[in-house]
């Protein structure tokens, strides 16, 4: 790879063919991005996305635009030098495609309305959260894969128009049960779940002989959770729409739910260490469960 450090020139050894074989390379102080190199050791590549390509000489440290585009925006692709290294094949410049050649500052104002209730680590660098308008009717989620300093939506649901999409319900809780796979709820009653973290489908998980509907979904966690497999024990703590509230646990990773017994009041919060549940409760309470929310 050719790095953005002043020029340097580098021995390499250890080529093995008949012999020991020694190789000069060079690394350039522009930003360069190489598609590839012929016999004579001309380089071909672009200074970044949506600019034209260039040829560049090591050996003399010149460079030459050649035209063409390169990838960036949807739009161009890379370079590659013929068989006999005589020829380069690249996208050309076309005025019928939109080419956006400097960074823009996009800011989601129509995000600024939203509450953001929870936030889900992935990873040490990639971020979920889910929010909530102030009337509780529409939702937002947000994707940040840089540790937190920039965020992006991630509202595109099964079946539903990928660009703008809003949840319908404000959302004000969310788990993993794994990196790929996670639960997000709230308002209006509605619980969505993703397999692969790019899409979202609706899904009901009332346990059975449960017939009312659920206004808010407030709370949830699951415990054990794997990089390689789904969470196995979970809970989500709801509140109907007839004032009744309760918390459903699972031990089949989601596939099943039931009634837990003991709740104190409409579920608050809830978090977990190690194998206990802690829950609070809007009225005030604290509770804890021991035997995976059961």
């Amino acid at each position: 790879k050719f790095m953005h450090m002043k020029k340097t020139l580098l021995s390499m050894l250890g080529l093995m063919t008949a012999g020991m074989v020694s190789a000069q390379v060079y690394i350039t102080d522009q930003q360069f991005n190489p598609n590839g190199v012929n016999n004579e050791g001309l380089v071909v590549g672009s200074q970044d996305q949506n600019m034209p390509f260039y040829l560049w000489n090591p050996q003399g440290g010149t460079f030459t635009k050649i035209g063409g585009i390169s990838a960036g925006n949807g739009v161009g692709g890379n370079a590659r030098f013929s068989g006999d290294g005589k020829f380069v094949a690249a996208p050309m410049f076309s005025e019928a495609i939109p080419v956006i050649t400097q960074w823009i500052k996009s800011e989601y104002s129509d995000l600024s309305e939203y509450t953001y209730k929870d936030i889900i680590p992935m990873s040490d660098k990639h971020y979920f959260a889910v929010g909530t308008s102030a009337d509780g009717k529409r939702g937002a989620i947000l994707e940040s894969v840089n540790g937190g300093v920039t965020w992006m939506r991630s509202d595109y649901v099964y079946g539903a128009e990928a660009s703008g999409y809003t949840p319908e319900g404000g959302l004000v809780s969310m788990t993993d049960l794994s990196p790929f796979y996670f639960l997000a709820g709230g308002h209006n009653g509605k619980l969505y779940k993703t397999e692969n973290a790019y899409g979202y489908e609706l899904i009901d998980i009332r346990p059975e002989g449960v017939t009312g509907e659920v206004d808010t979904y407030w709370a949830m966690d699951f415990i054990n959770k794997s990089i390689v497999d789904k969470a196995v024990n979970g809970v989500v703590g709801v509140e109907m729409t007839d004032g009744s509230y309760g918390v459903w646990y699972t031990a089949d990773s989601g596939e099943t739910f039931a009634v837990a017994e003991g709740v104190s009041g409409v579920p608050a919060y809830i978090t977990s260490t190690g194998d206990t549940f802690f829950m609070v409760t809007q009225n005030g309470h604290i509770q804890k469960s021991a035997d995976y929310g059961k």
